[in-house]
């Protein structure tokens, strides 16, 4: 596959179980029939978080910390950041306020975005697979570091377990952690 991180998550899937597993093959077939065209396709990031950029005195935006740059489909850059704004909020009264600044996010980066790229609605529509993606990967990524502890019971993070909670049934049920596109 051309996205080293579709590749990733496939082989990390296998250590992945039931319904999981189940649900995360379906995404990596569904990524993978995804055209690859300059429009769409092209060398990212791939880590565009808080830590990985600054803003100088004029409004410029300076990134560094290549080592997760990769060739993807670009609206996978926009997923990223998207998903660690909202993933740190959880529980019913959570899941409004993501939403609530995934929409205020995406007006104003997309304003920013559009300017030096050209993405039509049918992209912007995948995100929430991206989304999904990104979710599978932060999950194995946890998992991989309990030693493949799937009910995570000697960590006394109460945060962490209800977010592990919450993600494993979003990535059971193919649903993204925000959906402002429906």
């Amino acid at each position: 596959m051309a996205s080293e991180l579709v590749s990733a998550a496939h082989g990390l899937t296998s250590r992945v179980a039931g319904r999981r597993r189940a649900a995360s093959d379906d995404l990596i077939r569904t990524l993978s029939a995804l055209p690859r065209d300059s429009r769409t396709f092209g060398l990212i990031h791939g880590d565009i978080g808080v830590g990985n950029f600054c803003v100088d005195e004029r409004g410029g935006i300076t990134l560094f910390d290549f080592d997760e740059a990769q060739y993807s489909w670009f609206v996978e850059d926009i997923a990223l950041q998207l998903y660690y704004l909202v993933y740190v909020y959880g529980g019913e009264d959570g899941q409004a306020y993501r939403e609530d600044q995934a929409r205020r996010f995406m007006k104003h980066f997309m304003r920013g975005y559009l300017l030096e790229h050209a993405l039509d609605d049918e992209w912007l529509g995948r995100i929430p697979l991206f989304l999904r993606l990104r979710e599978l990967i932060v999950y194995i990524g946890s998992f991989r570091s309990w030693d493949g502890d799937e009910t995570f019971g000697s960590s006394d993070n109460q945060w962490f377990k209800d977010w592990i909670a919450e993600s494993k049934a979003r990535i059971e049920n193919g649903i993204p952690i925000v959906n402002i596109w429906t």
